[in-house]
């Protein structure tokens, strides 16, 4: 059984072609992209003062009153019906069963169209070989099995059914009719039919056309909806990592420079003020970049331009007296001329740097640093190596994340990267980043 939206688009068909896809289209751009067919022409229908439950459950209901009216007409015609043609035969229960057969089928056109196309263009036949008398009624129920069939199959199947209707047609004529009146009718015949023909074919174009282009909307609204999911996904683990970098740093340095403070409380009071001034100083650093981008989420609908900026290589000196202040002998070598870098490879770039100089402070303190940057036309090269220090600890459950954090860094930016031990009881860190443009 075919839907509300097939039962609307015939209704509306049948009133005027133009009219009814007007108002489709108008319809269409009223509503949201994931609006169904159904919804559409429940639309149409409204604007053209059809009632919606006249066409409800595949208008059935208007198909059996067509099919009811039709059948009276056609039964009324043959109880009046002049003297029959010469060689024709008067109305008998043969000439009513086949006026029914005629029209009553078109209760379910929309259901069957084949069918109910069959069994008419069967009575035609034998309605035209008895030759019966009668006001046409054997036009109005051929007439809408034509446009119905044309309407809701596929092209070359109404071409076909048109092709065995006019056969049929122009045999009855030859056998009933002199030839030159056959030859008349025939022409007459084929004018109306492929009128008919053309016009239900129009209404089926139009309206696969209008389920396409729902159809088209649809899978794009969910392709739009996935790109968005898939961007709130990047964007929290973005934020995570930025968290992550934030916290492993800052907090690390915390805990170095309050152990420091602890050792010198008693022997040396004035190292034990500058440890906690430096705690005081990294807690603060730390609570402005979690603002920043805690921020971000709270604003996102808001202005940015009042948070502060992501840390870039003009931050890299006080990163590097911060973790010298922990302890750390940092040695910085800088090879190339530095050129203006895209915002997320610098990022990135500042992001290895901090948690190589950060995993140094908390796993080889008072160890020596070399950090290496190569500036070339289309990479920066970076290493970043210690010596193991002189008191080592073990790697916290979290060690891991920091490298796994850089690894991540790095292949969204389609770059290459190294982390492991270096010259004994040190590490070594080495990222080669892209640089587009």
């Amino acid at each position: 059984m075919r839907g509300d939206d097939e039962s609307a688009a015939d209704a509306a068909a049948e009133l005027w072609l133009g009219t009814p896809t007007r108002l489709v289209a108008g319809a269409y751009r009223a509503h949201k992209a994931s609006e169904t067919g159904a919804e559409v022409t429940r639309s149409v229908l409204g604007r053209l003062g059809i009632p919606h439950w006249a066409v409800s459950s595949g208008g059935d209901g208007i198909d059996a009153a067509v099919a009811t009216a039709l059948a009276t007409v056609a039964v009324a015609a043959l109880a009046v019906a002049d003297v029959p043609p010469p060689g024709g035969r008067p109305p008998d229960l043969a000439a009513y069963a086949i006026s029914l057969a005629l029209t009553l089928p078109l209760a379910v056109r929309r259901r069957w169209p084949l069918a109910v196309f069959a069994v008419i263009l069967g009575a035609l036949v034998m309605f035209g070989l008895r030759r019966y008398p009668g006001l046409n009624v054997d036009f109005f129920g051929t007439a809408l099995a034509v446009y119905t069939v044309a309407a809701h199959r596929s092209r070359h199947l109404s071409v076909s059914a048109v092709l065995l209707l006019m056969g049929a047609v122009t045999a009855v004529s030859l056998v009933t009719r002199p030839v030159d009146e056959a030859v008349a009718n025939l022409v007459n015949v084929a004018l109306i039919v492929t009128g008919i023909w053309i016009f239900g074919d129009g209404v089926r174009a139009r309206r696969e056309y209008t389920d396409r282009i729902v159809a088209q909307s649809e899978a794009l609204r969910l392709a739009q909806a996935e790109l968005a999911d898939r961007a709130v996904n990047q964007e929290r683990l973005r934020i995570a990592r930025e968290l992550h970098d934030v916290v492993a740093h800052h907090m690390s340095a915390v805990v170095v420079q309050a152990a420091l403070a602890q050792d010198r409380l008693i022997p040396d009071p004035p190292a034990a003020s500058r440890a906690i001034a430096q705690v005081e100083g990294i807690g603060r650093n730390a609570l402005r970049e979690m603002r920043h981008i805690l921020g971000v989420l709270r604003q996102a609908d808001e202005d940015q331009g009042a948070l502060s900026p992501s840390p870039s290589f003009r931050d890299l000196e006080s990163l590097y007296e911060r973790v010298r202040d922990g302890g750390l002998s940092v040695e910085v070598t800088e090879e190339g001329e530095p050129t203006a870098l895209p915002p997320a490879v610098e990022l990135a770039a500042y992001r290895i740097l901090q948690e190589s100089l950060t995993n140094a402070l908390r796993h080889a303190p008072q160890a020596h640093v070399q950090v290496r940057l190569k500036h070339a036309p289309r990479v920066l090269s970076i290493e970043v190596t210690d010596d193991g220090g002189t008191t080592p600890t073990t790697a916290t459950s979290g060690a891991g994340q920091g490298l796994a954090g850089m690894q991540e860094r790095v292949s969204m930016l389609r770059g290459s990267f190294e982390a492991g031990p270096h010259a004994g009881r040190g590490f070594r860190v080495a990222a080669v980043l892209p640089v587009e443009g």
